[in-house]
Protein backbone atom coordinates (compact mmCIF):
# COMPACT_ATOMS: atom_id res chain seq x y z
CA UNK A 1 0.00 0.00 0.00
CA UNK A 2 1.70 2.89 -0.37
CA UNK A 3 0.05 7.14 0.69
CA UNK A 4 2.50 8.44 2.66
CA UNK A 5 -0.02 8.38 5.86
CA UNK A 6 -2.52 9.89 4.36
CA UNK A 7 -5.31 7.71 3.95
CA UNK A 8 -7.43 9.49 1.13
CA UNK A 9 -4.28 8.49 -1.28
CA UNK A 10 -3.64 4.82 -0.22
CA UNK A 11 -3.83 2.30 -2.75
CA UNK A 12 -3.35 -1.67 -3.34
CA UNK A 13 -2.19 -3.97 -5.97
CA UNK A 14 -3.45 -7.63 -5.52
CA UNK A 15 -2.46 -10.57 -7.46
CA UNK A 16 -3.91 -13.86 -7.15
CA UNK A 17 -2.45 -17.07 -8.35
CA UNK A 18 -5.28 -19.56 -10.28
CA UNK A 19 -4.64 -22.07 -13.51
CA UNK A 20 -7.25 -20.56 -15.73
CA UNK A 21 -6.59 -16.51 -14.91
CA UNK A 22 -7.74 -15.69 -18.49
CA UNK A 23 -11.28 -17.81 -17.88
CA UNK A 24 -11.75 -16.26 -14.76
CA UNK A 25 -11.10 -12.22 -16.14
CA UNK A 26 -13.41 -12.75 -18.71
CA UNK A 27 -15.85 -14.01 -15.83
CA UNK A 28 -15.62 -11.39 -13.86
CA UNK A 29 -16.04 -8.75 -16.63
CA UNK A 30 -18.95 -10.70 -17.91
CA UNK A 31 -20.78 -11.30 -14.35
CA UNK A 32 -19.70 -8.34 -12.60
CA UNK A 33 -18.44 -6.11 -14.78
CA UNK A 34 -15.59 -5.96 -12.88
CA UNK A 35 -11.84 -5.15 -14.97
CA UNK A 36 -9.25 -7.62 -13.93
CA UNK A 37 -6.20 -8.76 -15.71
CA UNK A 38 -4.94 -12.10 -16.37
CA UNK A 39 -1.07 -12.13 -16.17
CA UNK A 40 0.85 -15.07 -17.18
CA UNK A 41 4.45 -16.48 -17.00
CA UNK A 42 5.40 -15.30 -13.04
CA UNK A 43 7.32 -17.88 -11.18
CA UNK A 44 4.13 -18.57 -9.11
CA UNK A 45 1.71 -19.31 -12.38
CA UNK A 46 -1.01 -17.31 -13.70
CA UNK A 47 -2.28 -14.69 -11.76
CA UNK A 48 -5.47 -12.42 -11.47
CA UNK A 49 -4.35 -8.86 -11.33
CA UNK A 50 -7.02 -6.43 -9.26
CA UNK A 51 -5.66 -3.30 -9.04
CA UNK A 52 -8.46 -0.85 -6.96
CA UNK A 53 -8.12 2.94 -7.76
CA UNK A 54 -7.93 5.81 -5.52
CA UNK A 55 -11.06 6.92 -6.57
CA UNK A 56 -13.13 3.61 -6.24
CA UNK A 57 -15.66 3.98 -4.17
CA UNK A 58 -16.18 1.56 -0.23
CA UNK A 59 -19.59 0.34 -2.25
CA UNK A 60 -17.82 -0.16 -5.47
CA UNK A 61 -14.89 -2.52 -3.18
CA UNK A 62 -17.39 -4.16 -1.61
CA UNK A 63 -18.54 -5.37 -4.90
CA UNK A 64 -15.24 -6.77 -5.73
CA UNK A 65 -14.98 -8.30 -2.26
CA UNK A 66 -18.36 -9.98 -2.89
CA UNK A 67 -18.03 -11.11 -6.87
CA UNK A 68 -14.54 -12.74 -5.31
CA UNK A 69 -16.51 -14.54 -2.34
CA UNK A 70 -18.90 -15.34 -5.02
CA UNK A 71 -16.18 -17.26 -7.41
CA UNK A 72 -14.06 -18.30 -4.44
CA UNK A 73 -13.91 -22.13 -6.11
CA UNK A 74 -11.67 -19.86 -8.79
CA UNK A 75 -8.79 -19.64 -6.31
CA UNK A 76 -8.82 -23.03 -4.37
Amino acid sequence: MAGGGNEALYALIANYALLKAGEAAKLFLDKYRLLVVAKAGLASGPVLRITPALFNSSAELDWLVAAIRAEQSLFT
